[in-house]
């Protein structure tokens, strides 16, 4: 028996199918023997020419250079061998005595095609960004640059939606990551633990922006336990992302336009960059002030705890006092030929923060004492006391970040928020069915819409 998919052939010697038969009766005159096949090892055989013919689907990424696309990477047909039906196949056919037989293979197209990279119609800039991590440990920044390596490239189709954490596949030690910290919930609050891809929020956070920004439809967004003030865009706060594969939190958003859109990410020592490329959406964006309320003043007395995984004598200011506050901002998307303006209410519950130093004791020396190490913390840190950072309602758009010199792989930081249209649609707005706003109170249930979640790190 000889099977085949494409010009690939894989043979069932003789030798092979004698093990498959076996015979009962005919042990009277004239009763006949009948044949039995045993389709245990047809599957085993199926299944090692499986792993000769499957392959997953691979979309093509590109590079953004001056209006024409470089392949970063080149796309892939998706195959995948159906082995129940190869069995019965295999079985019926020899059943029949015939000798051969065409696989059952299933073919997948990929959706973004390197073939003719032009033919994507990707030829400007629809938006960009950047956000600083300057002053980050090295284990952060090198989680941020990996996260924006794995990131650049990507291209949305039409109708698709992305999805960061398959965008950036495993985000664990072998993948690549390294120990860092994220924020987690408690009894007493949210606080700094140490996590995996600490980090990798922030990437999220700066590729949700100009998303964001460009209109497109948003269907999953958590926010911080906290507010981060370096993570307010063009002097609005409240827009910021948290991410964590593990507790099902993931930043999510579909490309309703018949364009393509291309992601190129970029990181230097101190700045991430994402840029939008493709063709600009024929609508316009509103974003209205964000509305601030409940404010809640932190508990300014500093914090020193032991950290048993950094080194005897290393400290880690890895939380500053801050408000707590509500956050809602409101985003009007209004196409430009009069049909139904979006609506998205986007909503955000920041607790209040406390400064929180942390104090190493992994290889502490026999006559030292921890103690006295977050004494001496703590005692340093007494004038700082009674200054939490301010939380800015609407504050005026910030500076542009640096250029980098290298625009192909890192794009330049998004430039000051333009003016904000006026809304002149007369219709009834409609809210964006797929991004339901969740209610701002803290939940304890994995994937609640404040990303608090009984995991290690909810967010990192």
């Amino acid at each position: 028996m000889t099977v085949k998919f494409g010009d690939k052939t894989w043979r069932l010697e003789h030798a092979d199918v004698v093990k498959l038969v076996s015979l009962s009766g005919g042990t009277k005159q004239g009763q006949p023997a009948v044949v039995k096949l045993d389709d245990a090892p047809l599957e085993a055989w199926a299944a090692r020419i499986a792993k000769d013919i499957d392959q997953a689907v691979q979309d093509a990424r590109f590079a953004f250079n001056g209006g024409s696309l470089k392949v970063l990477r080149p796309s892939r047909q998706g195959r995948g061998l159906d082995q129940e039906a190869t069995v019965k196949a295999v079985h019926d056919a020899l059943v029949a005595g015939e000798h051969g037989l065409d696989l059952p293979v299933t073919i997948v197209d990929p959706a973004v095609s390197s073939d003719d990279p032009q033919s994507l119609g990707i030829t400007e800039l629809i938006d960009k960004g950047s956000t600083s991590f300057a002053g980050s440990i090295p284990e952060k920044k090198h989680n941020i640059q990996l996260a924006a390596q794995r990131l650049t490239g990507v291209v949305v189709a039409p109708g698709a939606t992305f999805s960061f954490n398959d965008a950036v596949g495993p985000t664990t030690i072998d993948a690549g990551f390294q120990w860092g910290f994220g924020i987690t919930s408690g009894n007493s609050g949210p606080k700094t633990v140490p996590a995996v891809a600490g980090g990798i929020c922030q990437v999220a956070t700066t590729l949700f922006q100009p998303v964001f920004w460009a209109g497109y439809q948003l269907e999953q967004r958590f926010w911080h336990l906290y507010w981060i003030p370096a993570y307010t865009s063009r002097g609005v706060v409240g827009l910021d992302v948290t991410v964590d594969s593990d507790a099902g939190l993931d930043f999510k958003w579909t490309n309703t336009t018949k364009d393509f859109v291309l992601i190129q990410a970029g990181a230097d020592d101190s700045n991430i960059y994402f840029a939008l490329y493709g063709k600009k959406p024929n609508w316009k964006v509103q974003v209205d002030d964000a509305i601030v309320t409940n404010r809640m003043s932190p508990d300014t007395r500093p914090v020193a705890q032991e950290e048993p995984t950094l080194p005897w004598g290393r400290t880690l200011v890895v939380e500053t006092a801050r408000d707590g506050f509500d956050a809602e901002v409101i985003r009007h998307v209004i196409p430009s030929d009069g049909g139904k303006p979006r609506e998205l209410d986007l909503k955000s519950n920041y607790q209040p923060a406390r400064t929180v130093t942390l104090v190493g004791s992994k290889g502490k020396p026999a006559s030292a004492s921890v103690d006295d190490a977050i004494q001496r913390v703590l005692d340093a840190q007494k004038p700082a006391e009674a200054k939490p950072t301010p939380t800015p309602v609407a504050p005026a758009a910030p500076a542009p970040a640096p250029t980098p010199a290298n625009t192909q792989s890192q794009p330049t930081p998004a430039a000051t928020a333009a003016p904000k249209p006026a809304a002149t649609a007369t219709t009834t707005p409609r809210r964006e069915a797929s991004a339901p706003t969740p209610k701002p109170q803290a939940q304890t249930k994995p994937g609640s819409a404040n990303g608090i979640a009984p995991t290690p790190n909810p967010g990192r």
